[in-house]
């Protein structure tokens, strides 16, 4: 028989557990006057992030250009991964001698671009020095001969953001994140031309999958 105002959300409830010290059963199995959801503010502070199982991470990378292919960089949250990944930065550079156009797109499908490992945790607490096993970063210049090819791989997708970056720029920042991404997801940026390079800074955070993200 559920309880009156049971909370099913266990994370929140581990919380409760590691802030408290407390041990055995669940110590806020119902939402009661003592517990309420609200916004404090100044209250979400990042290291407490770790105890709602939460996990800061960062990627960087630098692809070369190719002659006959577009470059695609961008954050892969693949199916299966049971987390929710969330892009809060994405600044991008253009080391070239020529001024270049990037689209991003956010797609609700995986495209065949090649992916990396060098999803870096930014908690030190959680794993230092090592890659986030369930999100991987878009390094790309071999598959897609035009920016329409990436598009179709797709179903077309509008772009959310198109940026020009002069040549020999570096961190200009995007204004669309945050960006969400449940699993089978990405964030991708592609040169709208051939033979231009592409590096981007990522950062955010994951949290665990639960149902109701995905009603």
């Amino acid at each position: 028989m559920a309880l009156f105002n049971e909370s099913l959300e266990g994370r929140f409830n581990q919380a409760i557990q590691r802030l408290h010290g407390h041990k055995g059963m669940p110590p806020a199995p119902q939402i009661a006057p003592e517990i309420l959801h609200v916004i404090v503010l100044e209250q979400d502070r990042p290291e407490s992030y770790y105890l709602l199982q939460t996990d800061l991470w960062a990627a960087t990378r630098a692809i070369g250009a190719d002659a006959t292919h577009v470059t695609v960089n961008g954050i892969r949250n693949p199916a299966g991964s049971g987390v929710l990944c969330v892009i809060t930065s994405v600044t991008v550079a253009n080391k070239a001698l020529v001024a270049a156009l990037i689209d991003a797109h956010v797609d609700a499908s995986i495209t065949p671009s090649g992916q990396i490992n060098v999803v870096e945790f930014r908690d030190v607490r959680r794993k230092a020095a090592a890659k986030h096993p369930g999100i991987f970063v878009i390094s790309d210049n071999t598959t897609f001969a035009t920016l329409a090819g990436y598009q179709a791989s797709t179903g077309f997708p509008a772009a959310i953001e198109e940026i020009q970056i002069a040549a020999g720029a570096s961190d200009v920042p995007l204004i669309t994140p945050p960006i969400i991404l449940p699993p089978g997801s990405e964030f991708a940026l592609v040169t709208s031309v051939v033979n231009q390079g592409l590096d981007a800074d990522f950062a955010g955070y994951v949290r665990p999958l639960a149902a109701q993200d995905l009603l």
